[in-house]
Parts: structure tokens; C-alpha cells; sequence
């Protein structure tokens, strides 16, 4: 007897929503909204095919081992009229289980009248679908079934058929005596096989029971539940067992003598016993007697079937003493389960739509911020872009202001002026480096008997003196006067003695100065990466293409800007000279004094006696024991330049009496070469602290900058006859640009289809 489900209103209702659910499905929703929907999964030998007989009414493929490779979705639809069904392959997915950009519904074959051609039918379409794309389908719909078992072999597999499949063939039945219900019958879960081959299958179960989905699980009465990897697969989904409904089959294998059993499964189901909670389903249990071979042999209706199944139930113990008879029965777990996906169906449809326009608006946006597609002359595009390269990297190395196509000379405090800053810090660096190699004389004999003195640098610098070769002291430079003697007169220091004391230093100066260079270098090419990216990352051929010339004309202007380097630094070298004159006589005459002052008051330095001598030479007494201080008398140098200065000679010097004098040190001339080194280092060092870094500026980056639009055209050759062809393909979009465009104009049509449909079925 049909119930009121498949008559009232209710079924009308529940038709249309699930006919909605399917067209989402066929246009590919699935991938971007979760469409309630029941799945049925369990293991090998479950009686989960014999489950999807009788709830369809259909005979489905049957064999030894795993006879379902791929999702079978059936949907029942209550229509008047003839019996039909219909076959479609849905293919969402590649032969490698990739998701398609566009979803393909292929119709295979013509409807069906008989219930007798359908099992044949769905064997040659779940073929077809493993052999999809590499056979055409069209190929499988006349195939025999023996032909159909070469698709089994390993022979076929190691040809290209797949063993299983995430596409689904799709099986729409029309019958006035059935329930609206859809449902997907999935490959059962496997164990003795490759773990390769076992781990997909249970993916391919885990993937299509998340979300809002029933899960209806099969379980045969003649195992322990516990030993239900199905049940436990679906537990570890649905963790609060708010969506699982299990269903217990063969009940016709336990004998008499099972009471332990009998009794354990009639307490799951009635609930009655705390020892099943772990087992526990919100939505409980149902139990089913199936057709066995022999039944199934005679082709049995569905009335027939669904009395001796009642007969069954409602004469056999213990199952006959349950109160609740919905609970047994194939037609009462159809109607509920109609019943409760049209329930999900009527709530989650209506929210379906404001996801599909959450994620339409994403993908909108998302493509919005892809490059514009070009549509203009290619070599003025590609004009363009190297014209902006070039007027960035001009404005970057000179400190200009630097708009898109636009470049002004002039400060502007919102202009980028990193390179330059970082530049001068590096600079700044070279000068520290340099200022260390200022040589370390010590106007001492012997400079290991004395500490090390401190001096007061005309540009503050006394932090950093005295850090080059050395320590230099007077015995020293004396010996190198002695080896440096030829043919000068008496009483004449030979020049060669000062030049190899400038060399010393000098030629300390190669290592920073290159070191600085390199880390300009260094930085220009980073800067040259980010620019090229910032024009031509669009276009990942024509960035390489153009950043090869970059790279190459940068190696180029680095070589001219090195050997302008090494010229800069050979000029210290040879000859040493400067014009500078006046600076380096107040030089001399400054180091003079202080090496000739640190040398009269040596032993202040002692490194044994230098408390004492703070002691000695303080000659005031103590006013605390009532002594009175004694006046303060100038020392008789003072004294003299004072009395030279009343004289009518103002001005005058120690060093300069005591040279006029004659009172002269032993060690004189050494001290006057001391002085004169050091003089004339920093005449030096004030010269090679600004040549090095306007050298580099000047011939390594404003020298890119100034050539290399130029050079860029002419590598381009704009001009040339095949210039169009070779620039279309430099500026073929880069392909995961490409990919991403194609991907998101897909989604959005498909979004826009599922708009579609639901606003069609709201309204």
C-alpha cells in the first residue's frame, strides 16, 4: 500500500525541493555550497546494494569484491504515469580527481521502460566513467557484459582505467508508487587490497559524507557492531551523531540460539539498555530483512517484497515484541528518510542563496584586482612600461620625485628617498673605515714602555685615531729614515722615508673602498629587481626578457664603474701631491706640537710611574693643614713667548723658538716626519672619503640610469618587421594570472547559475 507521503501536498513540496537539490548538483553547487543530500556507505558483504535494491527498486551491479567504483546517485521522484529511468555521467572532477572548471552532465543512452535493462545500463556507465576522458563514453553503451569485465583486469587498469572515481553516474527514476528520495550510494569501503587502493576508497567516503549530509549505515546482524569501520568513519564526521542513522540488515542470520545477540541488537534499537549508549544515534535505528539470491530470482514487486517483509518482522522474535513497528521495514525508512531530508532541504535551501552571493562578491573582487586585459598597440604598451622602468630608476638614483610617467627635479618630502639615504649610510661607513687607518705614531722611543696617547682631531674624530698600521714609534721611524738614505745632503730627511709611511696607510684603503662598492652594488640590483617587478611583473616573459637586459647592461656599467674605482684609488698613490697647501701646514704645525709636547712630558706615559708622576709634578700645598697655597709660576717657555710677545713678536711658538734656537730634540727629525704623515693623511683622507662615493654615484648608478632607456630600445628594436609578433608573445599574460582568470570567470558563471536556480525555486 502507498502511504500519504507520496499523495499530499507534502510530496509535492518535497519533489520540487529535491528536484532543486539535484539541479544544483548538475550545474556543480556541490563545489561551493554544501546541498543536503544522504549518503549510503558501508563495508564488503553489508547488504548495502541489496539496501539500494530495494529502496529503488531497481537491480543494481553485483560481483564478487567491490562492485560500486564510483558514486551512484538515485533519485526517486513520485510522478503519474509509466515507470521510466534515465542515466546521466556527471563529471566533476579528472582522472586525477582535480576539480573541473566546468562541470559536464553527459546523458548516457536513452530512458529506460523496463526495470530489466537497468542493471546492464548502469554497469556500462560506471565503466564509462572510469574511462573517462580517455575513451569516449558514447563507446561503452553497447558494450556486452562480458566485455564490460576487461574494464576488471589489471591489464585494463595498467592501461588507464581508473579503479575507482569521484564522478558520479547519475540515475533518475519515475515511479507513482515510490517516495520523493535522493540519496548516493558509495563505493563500499574494502580491506583486503593494495593500502594505496583501500586509503581511496575510505577518502572518497570521508569526502562525500561532510557537511549536510545523512549518513545511513549499513550494518549486517550477523558481525559486532564494534567491528564497523563504516560506523566508525562516520562517527569521526559526525561527532555529536546528530546526522548518522544506522541500518541493520540480514536479520534473518541469527538463529534461535542467538540469544546474546538477539538480545544486544533489540536493546540498540529500543534504547532500553545503558551498555549501548556508546552506540547511540540521534536519529536511531532501523532494521531491514532484504531479498536473499532466491527471492531475488523470482523478481519480486515492491508490494511483495515489503509484505514479506513485514510478515517477517511482526512473526519473528524478538523483533516482533518492539512497540515501536516503524523502526522495521524498508518502506518506513524510505518515508523518514524522505521526510527528514525534505526537512534539511526546507531549511538550508534559503541560506544556500546568501552563500552562493557571499562567495559571487568574492570572486568578483577577486577578479577586479587582476590586471585589465590588454587591448592596445603592443609596442606602445611595451614603450610605456620601459619608459616608466626608466624614469623610476632615474628619479631613485638622483632623489627626484617620482610619479607613474611623471619625474620632477626639486625636493618633495613624499618622495622615496631610501636608496640614497641608504647609500650615504654606506658612505658614511667607507669614512669610519678610512678614518681608522690614520697611522698610530707614538713619539716615544720605545713605544711598548709607554700607554697610548690621546688626541684631539680638528674634525672630532679622536674616537677613531691611531687605528691603522702601528704603533709607530720614534726608533721606528728613524730606522725606516736610515733605509730610505741615497744620495741626499746631510741633515736632509729623504722624501722615499715619508712616501713609505703614506704608503703604509694608503694602500690599507683598497678593501674598504671596493667593500663599499660592492655593497652599492648590491644594492642597486635589488633595487633594479624591485623596479622591473613593479613594471613588468604583469608580464612574466617580457620581465625576463627585460630584466636579462638589465642584468647585463648592470654588469657592463659596473665594470666601467669599478676600473673608475681603482683609478680613483691609484691617484692616492702615486704621486702624492696636493695644492691644498695652507690646510696641510696648519696640519703640520698642529701635529708638531702635540708629538713634540707628548715627548717633553714622556713620562707622564710611563706605564710604571704614571701615578707617580701625576704626584710629582703637582707642586701646590695643601691649604687644609693651614698651609697657604703658593703663587702659580708659568713655566719659562710661556714666560719667553710672552716677553717675545711685548716685544713686538706676537704669535710665536715653542717649536718655532726652539727651532730658531737650535734647542732641538735628538729625535727632531723624526718627530717633523711623524708630523708630516700625519699631516697629509688627512689631506688625503679628506679627499678619498668623497672621490670614492661621487665616483661610484656618478659611474655606476647615474650611469645606468642615464643609459639605459637608450640601450633597452635598441635590444627591443621596436622598428623591426617581426617586432608586433615577437612583442605579443612578451606580453602574453603570465599563465598563473591566466589560470586565476579563467578559474574565477568559471566560479563566477557557475555562481551565477546557482543564483538562478534558487532565486527560480524561492520564487
Amino acid at each position: 500500500m502507498v502511504t500519504d507521503i507520496t499523495t499530499t501536498k507534502y510530496a509535492e513540496r518535497a519533489r520540487a525541493l529535491m528536484g532543486a537539490a539535484q539541479k544544483l548538483r548538475d550545474i556543480g553547487a556541490q563545489a561551493f555550497v554544501d546541498i543536503p543530500r544522504i549518503a549510503v556507505i558501508g563495508g564488503q558483504s553489508a547488504g548495502k546494494s541489496s539496501l539500494v535494491e530495494a529502496v529503488s527498486g531497481i537491480r543494481v551491479p553485483r560481483d564478487s569484491g567491490t562492485c560500486t567504483r564510483c558514486p551512484m546517485e538515485i533519485n526517486l521522484i513520485n510522478t503519474p504515469g509509466q515507470w521510466s529511468c534515465r542515466i546521466t555521467l556527471r563529471f566533476e572532477y579528472d582522472s586525477s580527481g582535480i576539480p573541473l572548471t566546468e562541470v559536464q552532465s553527459v546523458p548516457f543512452g536513452l530512458p529506460f521502460a523496463s526495470r530489466d535493462d537497468v542493471e546492464l545500463a548502469l554497469r556500462r556507465a560506471q565503466t564509462a566513467v572510469l574511462n573517462h576522458p580517455k575513451m569516449n563514453t558514447e563507446f561503452f553503451i553497447l558494450k556486452s557484459r562480458d566485455e564490460l569485465e576487461y574494464y576488471r583486469t589489471y591489464e585494463a587498469f595498467d592501461s588507464g582505467t581508473l579503479k575507482f572515481s569521484k564522478n558520479t553516474v547519475v540515475v533518475d527514476i519515475f515511479d507513482e508508487k515510490c517516495a520523493n528520495l535522493s540519496f548516493v550510494d558509495l563505493p563500499g569501503l574494502i580491506q583486503n587490497d593494495e593500502q594505496s587502493t583501500v586509503q581511496l576508497v575510505e577518502d572518497l567516503v570521508r569526502s562525500n559524507i561532510e557537511g549536510n549530509c545523512l549518513i545511513l549505515v549499513t550494518i549486517p546482524m550477523s558481525d559486532d557492531i564494534e567491528n564497523q569501520r563504516a560506523m566508525r568513519i562516520a562517527l569521526e564526521v559526525d561527532t555529536e551523531k546528530t546526522r548518522t542513522i544506522g541500518v541493520l540488515t540480514k536479520p534473518d542470520t541469527l538463529t534461535a540460539g542467538a540469544l546474546n545477540a538477539r538480545k544486544k541488537w533489540k536493546d540498540l534499537m529500543a534504547g532500553n539498555d545503558k551498555s549501548i549508549e556508546p552506540h547511540a544515534l540521534k536519529l536511531g535505528y532501523y532494521c531491514v530483512k532484504l531479498a536473499d539470491d532466491a527471492e531475488r530470482a523470482t523478481n519480486p514487486s515492491r508490494e511483495e517484497r515489503n509484505a514479506s517483509e513485514t510478515m517477517f518482522f511482526s512473526t519473528t522474535l524478538p523483533w516482533s515484541t518492539i512497540p515501536d513497528r516503524k523502526l522495521f521495514g524498508v518502506s518506513n525508512l524510505v518515508n523518514d528518510l524522505s521526510r527528514y531530508l525534505t526537512e534539511i532541504l526546507e531549511s538550508i535551501l534559503p541560506r544556500l542563496g546568501e552563500q552562493a552571493r557571499e562567495q559571487l562578491k568574492s570572486c568578483r573582487d577577486s577578479l577586479a584586482q587582476l590586471p585589465e586585459l590588454l587591448h592596445g598597440d603592443v609596442s606602445s604598451e611595451v614603450l610605456e612600461r620601459v619608459t616608466n622602468f626608466c624614469q623610476e630608476l632615474t628619479a631613485t638614483v638622483y632623489g627626484y620625485e617620482y610619479i607613474l610617467g611623471v619625474q620632477h627635479a626639486g625636493p618633495n618630502i613624499s618622495s622615496n628617498k631610501s636608496f640614497i639615504q641608504s647609500n650615504r649610510a654606506m658612505y658614511k661607513g667607507f669614512r669610519s673605515q678610512i678614518r681608522h687607518t690614520a697611522p698610530d705614531f707614538r713619539p716615544f722611543e720605545n713605544h711598548q714602555d709607554y700607554t697610548k696617547p690621546s688626541f684631539a682631531d680638528l674634525d672630532g674624530s679622536s674616537s677613531h685615531e691611531g687605528q691603522g698600521n702601528g704603533p709607530r714609534d720614534l726608533l721606528y721611524v728613524r730606522k725606516v729614515i736610515k733605509e730610505s738614505i741615497a744620495w741626499e745632503l746631510p741633515n736632509n730627511v729623504p722624501f722615499d722615508a715619508k712616501r713609505r709611511l703614506i704608503e703604509e696607510f694608503v694602500c690599507e684603503w683598497d678593501g674598504p673602498a671596493l667593500k663599499c662598492f660592492e655593497d652599492v652594488s648590491t644594492h642597486l640590483s635589488s633595487c633594479l629587481d624591485d623596479i622591473l617587478r613593479r613594471h613588468f611583473e604583469r608580464f612574466s616573459r617580457l620581465k625576463n626578457h627585460i630584466g636579462t637586459f638589465v642584468k647585463d647592461l648592470f654588469s657592463v656599467q659596473k665594470k666601467i664603474a669599478r676600473s673608475a674605482i681603482d683609478s680613483a684609488l691609484n691617484l692616492e698613490k702615486n704621486p702624492l701631491f696636493t695644492q691644498n697647501e695652507h690646510y696641510l701646514s696648519r696640519l703640520q704645525d698642529k701635529w708638531l706640537a702635540e708629538y713634540s709636547e707628548i715627548r717633553r712630558n714622556q713620562t707622564k706615559y710611563l706605564k710604571t710611574c704614571g701615578a707617580l708622576s701625576e704626584t710629582h709634578y703637582s707642586t701646590a700645598a695643601s691649604p687644609v693643614m693651614g698651609v697657604y697655597e703658593m703663587p702659580r709660576i708659568d713655566p719659562p717657555s710661556v714666560r719667553a713667548i710672552r716677553a717675545l710677545a711685548e716685544m713686538g713678536y706676537p704669535g710665536l711658538s715653542e717649536i718655532y723658538i726652539r727651532l730658531r734656537m737650535r734647542v732641538l730634540d735628538e729625535f727632531n727629525e723624526e718627530l717633523i716626519v711623524m708630523a708630516d704623515v700625519r699631516a697629509y693623511f688627512f689631506v688625503a683622507y679628506k679627499r678619498i672619503i668623497d672621490s670614492v662615493p661621487l665616483t661610484i654615484e656618478h659611474m655606476l648608478n647615474q650611469g645606468l640610469a642615464d643609459c639605459m632607456k637608450k640601450s633597452l630600445l635598441q635590444k627591443l628594436d621596436l622598428g623591426a618587421p617581426d617586432a608586433t609578433r615577437r612583442l605579443k608573445d612578451l606580453l602574453a599574460e603570465d599563465p598563473d594570472i591566466a589560470r586565476r582568470r579563467r578559474e574565477l570567470t568559471a566560479k563566477i558563471e557557475r555562481l551565477e547559475k546557482i543564483q538562478a536556480e534558487l532565486r527560480t525555486w524561492l520564487t
